[in-house]
């Protein structure tokens, strides 16, 4: 977590509702009350009643010039214009009247290098590949082209432009106006794209949004010439680096995101499209986020049409979010037939152990249990490292050891090599683990709240697909009081059921009846019976203690060790069952063995093999693109 002031300025927003009298009377005292509003001649204050600032419930602060309907925006945008001031700067002064207290940011450790760009009084240059590439004046090649899509000259150049001999270049600059990104499209029709090496993805052309004049209002479009075609016709756009599938961008930008009360979506109608905007509207705020729908392909289509009323159209009747609990058929027929079709069962995150036919899904919470040492958090961090091999985002939050420890375990498993701290590989694999998984760092009983509100923060900056919480008896309720668990099991119901993440919650079971020669059933989960109802899956991890006593006594009375080892290779060393799957009831189970040194499950050899492999260095040279 960072140590410097964040503040969320929904949240400032929401308090400046509830004291908008207060505001206004401190920012325009000449200012008159009015029934729904107050009015007065401008924003200085004058006598007059041509702009009103907003009383309503639904949208108190809100402001508008009906003289000059483009002047509008809400609270911290009026006291940006009262004060002429930013609106960051307008942002925490409203947060500091209204006492409106800063909140935690989670951030990424920094792993990518530099991009190698160098700016200097000759030129810029960019390495790409191996090669180095100069940056060029806007040339009449790039102007034609961009021409032959609508767009004209004043409008690359105030998103500062470039060009090289071949492309023209989108150059993506971050939050201190460093040149991070430059993508280049080719100026012969043929889509073909590069950008530099060791890119920084942020979003192009921030530097022509100023909140306070767009009223708080972004379009975020997923191309570039998108972006250009919205901001050529006069509104505040913005684009996604590359593909609707890497959201990277948000935790980039998300102090300039920050920014925005109104945001539209103007992504592709496809089902590419389509699935990116609903990850982004859950991450950035479902609340404030709008669709933008028209019948041509993008917004650079029906600007090369000659048709930009398309787009005025199309940016007035942007649909909101649907009303919370309040569902239209239409908007959930194709959630419909993919459920009768099976094929919502997809998009989950395969168990590590390929011949188990199971799938951690999005919305879901798995429990996860069995009796003391017979390795269940060992599993479930196997499960960790294999969806860290697939580029998931994970955040472990376990309460039975320190941070250091888990990680040295989860090392170890990602790399299947107990001995990497002392190999020269340590560092990038360290590096590669820690960028996938973050962890909740606390060993003493945590407040199933500030859990649940650290984990939102991690889903909606930084990603995070899939939480750990070990164990759930760790946390700050009481044992002896069910209903107070209960309560608490259904904290993590709610918040599967908003966000499209998956819990891993681990459990441990009364104490068994019949000692440790048996798997322990559902009914013997220790706590409150709503966390297993709760679950949508259950799964035990059974040690098979009987044949680690056995093997220790034929190891103590000196058996020939061929014996030993055809009778380790014969028997597993335990099992896992699948106890619950809601999704589709069916519960299978698989056997395993148990590798000490690495700290891994494994049933076939390919189980066994390392999720980390380094890389060369002809294998991190960037591709060209193909669109």
């Amino acid at each position: 977590m960072s140590d410097t002031p964040f503040y969320n300025y929904q949240t400032v927003l929401e308090a400046a509702a509830q004291r908008i009298d207060d505001v206004v009377r401190l920012l325009l005292p000449g200012a008159k009350k009015q029934s729904d509003s107050w009015r007065c001649g401008d924003a200085t204050g004058k006598p007059g009643s041509s702009f009103s600032i907003s009383t309503r419930s639904n949208n108190a602060g809100c402001f508008t010039d009906h003289q000059d309907p483009s002047v509008r925006g809400n609270a911290i945008g009026l006291w940006a214009m009262v004060r002429n001031c930013s609106y960051d700067e307008a942002g925490r002064a409203l947060a500091g009247f209204l006492s409106v207290n800063p909140e935690a940011r989670l951030y990424l450790p920094k792993k990518r290098p530099a991009p190698k760009i160098v700016q200097a009084e000759e030129g810029t240059t960019f390495s790409c590949g191996g090669q180095t590439v100069r940056v060029k004046p806007l040339n009449k090649r790039s102007v034609d082209y961009a021409q032959s899509r609508g767009l004209d000259a004043v409008t690359l150049k105030r998103a500062r432009c470039a060009s090289t001999d071949t492309h023209i270049i989108f150059p993506h600059f971050d939050e201190d106006d460093r040149l991070v990104l430059i993508k280049c499209w080719s100026c012969d029709g043929r889509k073909n794209m590069f950008s530099n090496d060791d890119p920084i993805p942020v979003l192009f052309a921030k530097n022509l949004v100023d909140p306070v004049r767009s009223g708080s209002a972004l379009i975020i479009c997923e191309g570039q010439w998108d972006a250009l075609s919205w901001i050529q016709l006069g509104y505040p756009a913005v684009s996604i680096p590359s593909g609707a599938g890497n959201d990277e961008w948000i935790n980039e930008d998300w102090n300039f995101l920050n920014r925005f009360s109104e945001i539209y979506l103007d992504f592709d109608d496809d089902a590419t499209g389509r699935e990116a905007e609903s990850r982004v509207k859950v991450r950035i705020g479902i609340e404030r986020c709008r669709s933008i729908r028209y019948r041509y392909k993008d917004a650079n289509a029906a600007l090369q049409a000659g048709e930009p009323e398309v787009l005025h159209a199309a940016f007035k009747s942007a649909r909101e979010a649907p009303i919370e609990r309040i569902v239209r058929a239409a908007d959930m027929k194709g959630k419909v037939r993919e459920r009768m079709n099976k094929t919502h069962l997809q998009g989950g995150t395969p168990f590590f152990l390929a011949k188990l036919p199971f799938e951690f899904r999005p919305h879901e919470i798995t429990l996860w249990y069995g009796l003391t040492s017979h390795g269940k958090s060992s599993v479930v961090s196997n499960q960790v490292c294999y969806s860290a091999s697939l580029g998931k985002m994970s955040m472990v939050a376990s309460f039975e050891q320190a941070t250091p420890m888990t990680m040295a375990a989860m090392l170890t498993q990602y790399t299947a090599d107990p001995d990497i701290g002392q190999t020269s590989q340590f560092d990038a694999a360290f590096d590669d683990l820690s960028s996938k998984v973050l962890f909740f760092d606390s060993m003493a009983r945590t407040n199933p709240a500030e859990l649940i509100a650290t984990m939102t923060l991690a889903h909606k900056q930084l990603g995070i697909e899939e939480f750990v919480i070990d164990n759930i008896m760790t946390l700050e309720v009481d044992r002896q009081d069910n209903t107070a668990q209960a309560s608490v099991a259904d904290l993590f119901r709610v918040f599967v059921a908003r966000y499209p993440v998956h819990v891993h919650e681990v459990a441990h079971p009364r104490k068994p009846s019949d000692g440790v020669t048996k798997p322990p059933s559902i009914q013997d989960i220790r706590g409150a019976s709503e966390w297993g109802d709760m679950a949508n899956n259950i799964i035990c991890v059974w040690r098979d203690v009987d044949k680690a006593q056995k093997m220790s006594e034929m190891h103590n009375e000196n058996v020939d060790p061929l014996l030993i080892a055809s009778f380790d290779a014969e028997v597993p060393d335990g099992k896992i069952f699948i106890r619950k799957q809601r999704e589709n009831g069916e519960l299978p189970m698989i056997s395993y063995r148990f590798d000490k040194r690495c700290k891994r499950a494994w049933k076939d050899p390919e189980d066994a093999m390392p999720y980390y492999f380094p890389q060369s260095e002809e294998e991190t040279k960037p591709e060209t693109e193909e669109e």
